[in-house]
This record gives structure tokens, sequence and C-alpha cells, in this order.
């Protein structure tokens, strides 16, 4: 995988910075300053507070703009200011044979833990009940977890301690899932497949963080399998998807 672009590390999102020319979509801007429209005039559409570029000059045009003092944030900003997987440590895979690193949980609980491997919640089976009906899941030290209890929300952990004494770590949802693709970053993975249809390319369907989840709407279209995005703004979308250290491959079509 090649080496991502450096970026400042950013634990959680940021505020979206004001801007007076938004992009919302590619090549569409919302106008929040109407002081931009004597640039913008003659390089695209108006209607009302948005503008959609037609001209070939979008980054003289942009240029211009911030010349005049004017704060532009386009789509690939947007995507600078994601924020950003934290370093971690390699992980160790399940064990069905481990006797260590235990914890109790209570009735009606489910444990997953994000299966950095596969880039998704794997369910933790619980063990068989001890003689005094105690249940018990195995958890290793680093692993990314989440609980559920019974139809209620979901918590998020990082398990900590040794493996004889093992603790959870809260962690909010965007956090829990930074960490998680943090792991997976240490291990080799082969590019996940963007199939191409006659809609456009599909990308794959990885829980993401709220953040990136809301800015690939602008970007792409969600749809049941995935993420469908035309040609325009793919690399777009695959730089989001780079920020967690996924790589995208787009599947040759078959002979």
């Amino acid at each position: 995988m090649p080496p991502r672009k450096a970026r400042p590390n950013r634990k959680t999102a940021p505020p979206r910075p004001s801007s007076d020319f938004e992009e919302i979509r590619p090549q569409v801007f919302f106008i929040h300053n109407p002081a931009v429209r004597q640039i913008i005039k003659g390089e695209g559409t108006i209607d009302g507070t948005r503008f959609e570029l037609t001209s070939w000059r979008r980054e003289g045009l942009l240029g211009r703009l911030e010349s005049h003092g004017f704060r532009v944030l386009t789509l690939e900003t947007q995507i600078e200011l994601l924020p950003e997987p934290p370093h971690a440590d390699e992980v160790e895979p399940p064990d069905p044979a481990a006797t260590r690193g235990v914890h109790s949980i209570r009735r009606g609980d489910r444990y997953s833990f994000f299966d950095a491997w596969h880039y998704r919640w794997a369910a933790i089976a619980p063990l068989p009940p001890t003689a005094d009906g105690q249940t018990h899941v195995h958890l290793v030290p680093g692993w990314v977890v989440r609980r559920r209890q019974g139809r209620g929300n979901a918590s998020y952990y990082q398990v900590g301690g040794q493996p004889d004494h093992i603790t959870l770590l809260p962690l909010d949802a965007t956090d829990a899932l930074l960490h998680g693709y943090a792991q997976a970053m240490n291990l080799p993975h082969r590019p996940l497949s963007i199939s191409r249809t006659e809609a456009g390319y599909l990308l794959p369907p990885l829980e993401l963080p709220t953040a990136y989840t809301t800015l690939l709407k602008r970007i792409a279209e969600p749809v049941q399998a995935g993420w469908l995005v035309d040609e325009q703004a793919l690399p777009l979308a695959r730089q989001v998807y780079a920020c967690i250290g996924v790589a995208l491959a787009i599947t040759p079509p078959h002979e």
C-alpha cells in the first residue's frame, strides 16, 4: 500500500471551518458569502445559493477567490480535515483455545471485536457458563470491542490490562472505529474491489466513522450494496478510504 500523504493528526473530527464558498458535491458549491458572485459569474450556473462550475478553469477560479480573501472549502480540503486513525500496536487474532483473558459479562450482553483482518465487527461467542452460572468472553489486550445490551445502544471499549487482568477503557463510536482501522493498517491487506456497473462504480460497504460517512454522502450515493460513485468523483472517494488505510482497486471486467 503506498504511503499516505502526511496530514495533521486529528483524534476527533474538528468543527468545519467557516467558509465563503463550500463544495458540497463535485463541482457544486454553496455560496455562503454573496460577494463571491462577482468573481464566479460566467464560470458556471447560479441557482439561488448554489453554483455549479461548468468551465474548465476550476483551479484558476478558486485561486482568484482566495486571492481576493475569500475562504474556499473544497472537497479535497474536507478530506484532509477528516479525523485520522491514531498510532496502534499490532493485536493478536482470536484463539479459540485460549484460557486466559476472560471477562465476565452480564446476561443479555453481546460482544463483538473489530476484526482488523476483515474491516468489520465480528461476534465474540460466549464461553460455556461456569459452575456458578457466570458467563464470560475471551478478550485480547488491544482489541477494540463493542457491547450491545439487549436491544439498547452500543458502547465501545479498548481492551486494556494483561491477559490475567482485563480492563475495558471506554471509547466513543468514532474513536472505536479509528482505533480499529489503525490496527488494520499494521496488517497486510489486498485492495478491496470496486465493481464497475451501468450506474457507476460500486464501493465496498464498510462501517465508517460518522465524519467519513457524512463526507462520502457529498461524493457518492449510499446504496444497499455500498456506495455508488461516478467516474468524476471516484478519485475523491478513494482518497476518503485511503485516510483509514483502505486501498481500492477496480475489478477488471470479465472477458
